[in-house]
C-alpha cells in the first residue's frame, strides 16, 4: 500500500515560491528552529502537520473502516519518495515550457514573414487601385469633354441647316428660294417677251420708230435677272447639298455620342468595382491590424513564458536541495509504514471474517424468517379452513368485504391517498379522523384483485346448490362502491351471477351419466316496496310474496328454464334492460331497485333415486345513500326514501338474529320478507360488503363496515339438505312449490 503526492501538471509562480522559500538555508540558533524550518519544508512539499501526505486518491472506504489504518494514514511512508518527483515534474515542466518558447517563436516568426507579404501585397493592391482610379476619373472627364463638344458641334450644324434668316429655316427656306428663283424666270421671260414684241412692232411697217435706248435698258435688265436667277439656283444647288452634308454628320454624330455614353457607363462601372475593391483593401487593412495585436499578444505571451520558465528552473534547484534534506526523514517513515502497513492487514482479514461470520448469520436468520413467514401462511389457511367449518356448523353468515380501485375523479381529488390499509391478510384497516378502526371478515379483497379471486372463493358455496342446498349470496353497501360490478360485471370480465351459472352447467356435464337435472331461472326486482318481474315489460303486473309450506315465494312470476349459458344470458340481458336505474350524483347508473336472480335446481340420482332439490339467489341490493349527498328531488328522492327504508329494515332484522330475539320483523320490508328463507331459514348464506376507499365516503365505509360485522355474528345453525328417496319429482320448477306434508328430512 504506497500513497502518491500529486504534482502540478502545469508550471505555478505561486508554488514555485512556496517552494523557494520553504528551501531557504535554516538559521544556525538552535535544533528547535531546525525542527521548525523542517516542518515548514515538509508542508511546503505537501505534507500536513502530522506528516502525513495530502492524497485523497489513495484511501479506499474498506480501509478507512479499519481502526488501525487510521494510523497507518498518518505515517509518513511515502515521503522520501515525493520531493524526487516533485523535482521530477517541475523538470519537465521547465522541459515543457521550453518546448513551448521554441513553438511559440516560430509561430511569431511565420506570422511576421506572412504579415510582411501581406503589407506588401496590400500596399501594391492600393497603389494600383489608387492609379485605377485616377485613370478613370481622367477618362470620365475626356468623355464628358468629348461629348460637350460633340453636342456643341451637333447644334451648330442644326444652325447652318437652318439657313435662310427670314426665309425661316430647313425646309421652309428651300422653299422661299425656289419661289424667288421661278419669280426671277417668270420676270426674265416677262422682258424677253417684251423685247421680242417691240422687234415684231418696227418689222411691221407701221412707221414707229423704235427708242434704241429702252431696248438697251430691257436687255440689261434681262441679262441682270438671268445672272441673279443664276446665282439663287446656285446658292439654292449649294444649300441643298450643304443641308444633305449637315444631316448625314448629325447622324454620325449621334452614333459618336452614343459610343460615348457607353464608355462613359463602362466606367463608372469600374469605377464601382474599384470602390468594391477599394472597400475590400480596407478591411484587409483592418485583418491585418488585428493580426499584428494577435503578433503582439503572442510576443507578450512568449516573454511570460520564458520568465516563468527561469522561475521553474530556480525552483528545480532549491527543490533538490529539499529532497536531501527530506530523504533522511522520510526514511524512518518508511519503516514505520512498513509496521503500519502490516498492522493494517491483519486488522482488514479480521474485518473481513467477523463481516463473514455475521453473513452466515444473516443467512441463518432469513432461512428462519423463511420457515417461520411460511409455517404462518400454513396455519392463517388451516384456521381460515377451520373457521369456515366452525361457521358452517353454527350456520353463521360469512362475509366477504371487497374494496374497489379509485376512480380517476378521485384520485385527482385526493391526491392518490386512501382511507383504507391493509395490515394483514383478511383485514383491513379505516383513517377516519377520529383515529384508525380495524376489521376482520371470512376474506378481504383489495382493489387489485379481480373477479377471478373473488368466484374461486364463492365457488364452493355455489355448487352446492347441486347437493340440494338453498344458497343466498347478496351484495351490500353504499351506491357507487361497486355492488352490480361484483355481481353482474361486464361482459369482458363478468361477475358472481355468470361465472356461477357457467359452474353450474360445467358440473350438470360432468354429472350427466349419474344424475338428470333440471336449471331453472326467474329474474325480478323490488322497486319503490313493488315487486317487479324483470322477464316482462308488463310493468303494471301485480305480484306479492307468499309463505308456503315450502317456504317463501312469489305466485305468477315467471319462469324460464335454461340449458346453457347463452340461456342464462338471455334472462340477465332482458333483466338488465328491465330493471330500474337513474344518474345520481354518487353514481352515473345507480340502482334504484332490488335485484334478486334465482336459480332452481331439481337432480335425480339415477343410481340412488335421491330426488334433491336447491336453490340460488343472488341478491344485488340498492346502494345505501344519504339523501343530503346525492341531490336527489322528486322520483329520485322517493327512491332513495324507499331503498333506504328497506335496507333500515335488512338491520333490523339482522339486530334481532344477532340478539336471538323471539320475534323478527322479516315483514316489515318486501326485501327482507323474499329473504327470510336465506337469513333466518335452512340456507347457506354469504354478504359482500362493498366499500368506497375515498376519504370523503369514511363515515358510509364505517357504516357499511360496522353492519357488515353484525350479519357476520348472526348464527342461523347448519343447513340442510332438500333431498327425498323413491321417484323423481314431479311439476318441475315453479316458483310457487307444491304443499308438502313435511318438511324433506336432512341427509348427509
Amino acid at each position: 500500500m504506497s500513497m502518491q503526492i500529486k504534482g502540478p501538471k502545469t508550471f505555478d509562480p505561486a508554488r514555485a515560491q512556496q517552494l523557494i522559500q520553504a528551501t531557504a538555508p535554516p538559521p544556525e540558533s538552535g535544533t528547535t528552529i531546525k525542527s521548525q524550518n523542517r516542518e515548514e519544508q515538509m508542508r511546503a512539499l505537501g505534507f500536513d502537520d502530522g506528516g502525513q501526505v495530502d492524497d485523497d486518491d489513495s484511501e479506499s472506504d474498506e480501509e478507512e473502516s479499519t481502526p488501525y489504518y487510521n494510523a497507518v494514514a498518518r505515517a509518513p511512508s511515502g515521503a522520501a519518495a515525493a520531493p524526487a518527483q516533485k523535482v521530477h515534474e517541475l523538470e519537465e515542466d521547465v522541459v515543457r515550457n521550453q518546448a513551448a518558447k521554441s513553438r511559440l517563436e516560430k509561430t511569431v516568426e511565420t506570422l511576421e514573414k506572412k504579415l510582411e507579404t501581406e503589407l506588401q501585397h496590400k500596399q501594391s493592391t492600393l497603389m494600383a487601385l489608387k492609379a485605377a482610379e485616377e485613370q478613370v476619373a481622367m477618362l470620365k472627364t475626356s468623355s464628358s469633354q468629348q461629348l460637350s463638344m460633340l453636342k456643341r458641334e451637333k447644334e451648330l450644324l442644326s444652325m447652318q441647316a437652318g439657313f435662310g434668316g427670314g426665309l425661316g429655316g430647313g425646309k421652309a427656306g428651300d422653299s422661299q428660294l425656289i419661289q424667288r428663283n421661278e419669280e426671277l424666270e417668270a420676270e426674265v421671260q416677262k422682258l424677253k417677251s417684251q423685247l421680242q414684241s417691240g422687234g415684231g412692232d418696227g418689222g411691221s411697217g407701221s412707221g414707229a420708230a423704235v427708242d434704241n435706248g429702252q431696248s438697251g435698258e430691257l436687255k440689261a435688265a434681262l441679262t441682270n435677272a438671268e445672272e441673279k436667277a443664276n446665282q439663287y439656283h446656285a446658292e439654292l444647288e449649294a444649300l441643298k447639298s450643304g443641308r444633305k452634308d449637315a444631316v448625314k454628320r448629325e447622324a454620325e454624330m449621334d452614333i459618336e455620342a452614343e459610343e460615348r455614353e457607353k464608355e462613359l457607363a463602362n466606367a463608372l462601372e469600374e469605377n464601382e468595382q474599384l470602390k468594391a475593391n477599394l472597400q475590400s483593401a480596407s478591411t484587409d487593412n483592418t485583418r491585418f491590424h488585428e493580426l499584428n495585436k494577435e503578433v503582439q499578444e503572442l510576443q507578450a505571451k512568449l516573454n511570460a513564458t520564458q520568465s516563468s520558465a527561469a522561475i521553474a528552473a530556480k525552483s528545480a534547484d532549491n527543490a533538490k536541495a529539499a529532497i536531501e534534506a527530506a530523504q533522511k526523514e522520510t526514511s524512518e517513515a518508511n519503516e514505520k509504514m512498513e509496521i503500519y502497513k502490516s498492522m493494517a492487514e491483519e486488522a482488514e482479514i479480521k474485518a473481513m471474517n467477523a463481516v463473514q461470520a455475521t453473513a452466515n448469520e444473516m443467512s441463518g436468520l432469513k432461512a428462519d424468517l423463511e420457515n417461520m413467514q411460511n409455517k404462518y401462511k400454513k396455519e392463517c389457511k388451516e384456521r381460515r379452513r377451520l373457521h369456515n367449518t366452525l361457521a358452517e356448523l353454527k350456520g353463521q353468515i360469512r362475509v366477504f368485504c371487497r374494496v374497489r380501485p379509485l376512480s380517476s375523479k378521485e384520485l385527482a381529488k385526493c391526491g392518490g391517498e386512501e382511507a383504507i390499509h391493509f395490515p394483514e391478510e383478511d383485514m383491513l384497516v379505516v383513517s377516519a379522523g377520529g383515529g384508525d378502526k380495524e376489521y376482520e371478515f371470512d376474506r378481504v379483497y383489495a382493489p387489485d384483485q379481480g373477479q377471478v379471486n373473488v368466484f374461486v372463493d364463492t365457488e364452493p358455496l355455489v355448487t352446492s346448490v347441486l347437493d340440494g342446498y338453498n344458497v343466498c349470496i347478496f351484495a351490500y353497501g353504499q351506491t357507487g362502491s361497486g355492488k352490480t360490478h361484483t355481481m353482474e360485471g361486464p361482459s369482458a370480465d363478468p361477475g358472481v351471477n355468470s361465472r356461477a351459472l357457467a359452474e353450474l352447467f360445467k358440473i350438470v356435464e360432468e354429472r350427466r351419466d349419474v344424475e338428470e337435472i333440471t336449471i331453472s331461472a326467474s329474474l325480478l326486482e323490488i322497486y319503490n316496496e313493488t315487486i317487479r318481474d324483470l322477464m316482462t315489460k308488463d310493468k303494471d303486473k301485480k305480484l306479492d310474496v307468499r309463505q308456503g309450506s315450502d317456504g317463501v315465494h312469489v305466485p305468477d312470476l315467471t319462469i324460464t328454464e335454461v340449458h346453457d349459458m347463452d340461456g342464462v344470458n338471455e334472462v340477465i340481458d332482458t333483466g338488465k334492460k328491465n330493471r330500474t336505474t337513474f344518474a345520481t350524483n354518487m353514481n352515473e347508473h345507480s340502482s334504484r331497485s332490488h335485484s334478486i336472480l334465482s336459480i332452481y335446481i331439481v337432480s335425480r340420482n339415477k343410481v340412488t333415486g335421491v330426488n334433491a332439490k336447491g336453490k340460488l339467489h343472488l341478491v344485488d341490493l340498492a346502494g345505501s345513500e344519504r339523501v343530503g349527498k346525492t341531490d336527489a328531488t322528486g322520483d329520485r328522492l322517493k327512491e332513495a326514501q324507499a331503498i333506504n327504508k328497506s335496507l333500515s329494515a335488512l338491520g333490523d332484522v339482522i339486530s334481532a338474529l344477532t340478539g336471538k330475539a323471539s320475534h323478527v320483523p322479516y315483514r316489515n320490508s318486501k326485501l327482507t320478507y323474499l329473504l327470510q328463507d336465506s337469513l333466518g331459514g335452512d340456507s347457506k348464506t354469504l354478504m359482500f360488503v362493498n366499500i368506497n376507499p375515498a376519504p370523503e365516503n369514511c363515515q358510509e365505509t364505517i357504516c357499511s363496515l360496522n353492519f357488515a360485522q353484525r350479519v357476520r355474528n348472526v348464527e342461523l345453525g347448519q343447513a340442510t339438505r332438500n333431498v327425498e328417496g323413491g321417484a323423481a319429482l314431479k311439476g318441475g320448477v315453479s316458483p310457487s312449490p307444491k304443499a308438502a306434508a313435511s318438511r324433506r328430512k336432512s341427509i348427509l
